[in-house]
């Protein structure tokens, strides 16, 4: 089932794997759209965007991309609306 996600993702860790994380294709890792940086500090990075989530797959790319930053902590907050 095909939904729209309102999303917000907190990336936590050091001032050097929050900047590589910031600087890293993440934005096309996760297919999304209307980026919205909320907060840029050293060690924390917010932004809320918004996906087209197929079947969970966004959780799957979510994976992956934590996989690739294992220095970091990623949170997603999420609101699923069916399309």
């Amino acid at each position: 089932m095909r939904s729209r996600c309102e999303c917000r993702l907190t990336v936590i860790g050091s001032k050097r794997d929050v900047q590589r994380f910031q600087a890293s294709a993440w934005e096309k890792s996760l297919r999304l759209r209307y980026p919205d940086p909320l907060e840029l500090s050293p060690c924390r990075f917010v932004c809320q965007f918004e996906t087209d989530n197929q079947d969970g797959h966004d959780l799957k790319r979510l994976q992956r991309l934590s996989r690739s930053h294992p220095g970091l902590v990623l949170l997603l907050d999420f609101e699923a609306f069916p399309t």
